[in-house]
Order: C-alpha cells, then sequence, then structure tokens
C-alpha cells in the first residue's frame, strides 16, 4: 500500500521492527530506536490520522517508557 500511495521519488518504506516485539512501543521511544539504529542518513516521519487532529486531543500528552514525551515527539520528529 505504501509504494502504492507514494510517488517513486520520494524514499518511503515500513519498517517491522516493532511487529516482533512481546508488546507494542509507544511511538516515540519507536521512533528513538529507528533513528539510533538506522543513524543520520535517514529521516523518521510519523503519520497519523485525522481523528488525532480533532478539538479535545493532544499528542503533547502520549507516555512513553520517560514518561509524558508527546511534546518532544511534536518537537523532533515530522508528521506525514
Amino acid at each position: 500500500a505504501v509504494n502504492g500511495f507514494f510517488p517513486p521519488e520520494l524514499k518511503v518504506s515500513v519498517c517491522d521492527v516493532d511487529v516482533h516485539r512481546d508488546s507494542a512501543m509507544a511511538t516515540y521511544d519507536l521512533l528513538k530506536l529507528l533513528a539510533r539504529e538506522f543513524g543520520k542518513g535517514y529521516r523518521f516521519s510519523f503519520v497519523i490520522g485525522t481523528d488525532w487532529l480533532q478539538p479535545g486531543t493532544d499528542l503533547r500528552k502520549w507516555e512513553s517508557e520517560e514518561g509524558v514525551t508527546g511534546h518532544r515527539l511534536v518537537q523532533e520528529f515530522d508528521f506525514l
């Protein structure tokens, strides 16, 4: 689905690193892990649905293993 949606010049790929874990990782923790594993040659973006853009929702309140890190998620990563 990803390759059919994005144009070929936009290098987008899907990674299954979270699929093989015993439990899901928090979004911020997963993006930080990917950035560490793949290095500076890659840029990671987070794809969200419009349900997270509705009144009453706040990404900045999302939590991870480090506590509330939603504000850092918004500051450190791009969103599509």
